[in-house]
């Protein structure tokens, strides 16, 4: 048996790194990659009966055996097959930028950055501020107690993605709730304001995208979703996609945002598209407009994908 998984020690050596958009769940010495000193390590305490600092349990079964050094080969050599959400991939940190403002309601953090103007004498103004992500469905929960993003296709979806299937009436509501709860005056932006931050403000390089010409850089859309994502999940975990120059995240793809203005009293702006939009069809300066009482309208043969960022 250790001539055996010595060959097989030496096989996975030629295996290259993989690198992934989360961090992955296979990764029994927890180094945060998954490659062949992970195996080596399973190896090591297969023979010597002692896995202690290592999560050898790849299966899950409760024990430490030859299947989960297997299991674990079978991932070295085919990782996309394993790029799957009922796989629970553990999503790494976004960085956050220097003038973020941090908060906290029912022991959710969440953060918003400040985003000046120049006044006609030159001086800089603060203008307002806007959520460094959307408001997650973790936020959500904390202060509504129910998930309106849950369903069927939501089954291996967790906090961190964007709150979705809302209506502007109900990210009103929410609001209000986080309003009295910290006595702040928090609102949605106005497409102005929208627009103003997804280009960048005063850092913006006038990118079509919020924070690059590329949309694949910056956007979730249904066409470049991973393997074992789809659009029906209402699109990825938010900060996984590089931030505009004010590191700002998702202003484009993954959810459509809710503004406070519309052309008329009974429609609202949604801004930024979704994972509903082809890439082409997103950027800084594309918008909807929808009935604020009906959250799908137009779009109602496919799941809503409407979601807000908060503002201040």
């Amino acid at each position: 048996m250790k001539k055996l998984l010595l060959l097989i020690l030496a096989l996975a050596a030629i295996l290259p790194a993989w690198a992934h958009y989360y961090v992955p769940r296979f990764d029994p010495n927890q180094d945060e990659v998954s490659n062949v000193a992970d195996l080596s390590d399973m190896i090591d305490a297969l023979l010597s009966g002692s896995s202690e600092g290592l999560n050898c349990d790849i299966t899950r079964d409760g024990r430490f055996t030859v299947s989960d050094i297997s299991y674990m080969i079978d991932y070295l050599l085919n990782p996309e097959a394993f790029d799957r959400p009922e796989f629970e991939p553990v999503y790494p940190d976004f960085a956050l930028p220097e003038r973020a403002e941090i908060y906290e309601v029912n022991g959710v953090r969440f953060a918003m950055v400040p985003i000046d103007t120049v006044d006609e004498a030159g001086n800089l103004v603060h203008k307002f501020s806007l959520g460094v992500t959307e408001v997650t469905i973790e936020l959500w929960q904390s202060l509504m107690g129910n998930n309106p993003s849950a369903g069927n296709t939501y089954e291996y979806v967790s906090g961190r993605w964007p709150v979705s299937n809302v209506n502007w009436y109900q990210a009103y509501e929410f609001i209000s709730k986080l309003n009295e709860l910290t006595g702040l005056e928090f609102r949605l932006p106005t497409t102005s304001e929208w627009k103003f931050a997804g280009h960048g403000g005063l850092l913006s390089h006038n990118y079509w995208c919020a924070g690059s010409d590329n949309v694949d850089d910056v956007a979730w859309t249904y066409e470049n979703l991973p393997p074992g994502f789809h659009d029906g999940m209402g699109g990825c975990p938010v900060g996984l996609k590089a931030p505009n120059e004010l590191g700002l995240y998702d202003m484009n793809g993954n959810v459509s945002e809710w503004c406070h203005d519309g052309y008329r009293p009974d429609y609202a702006f949604l801004m930024g598209g979704d994972v509903g939009n082809e890439s082409h069809s997103i950027g800084v300066e594309y918008f909807e407009y929808d009935l604020k009482s009906n959250c799908s309208g137009h779009r109602a043969y496919h799941p809503c994908y409407y979601g807000f960022r908060l503002a201040m």
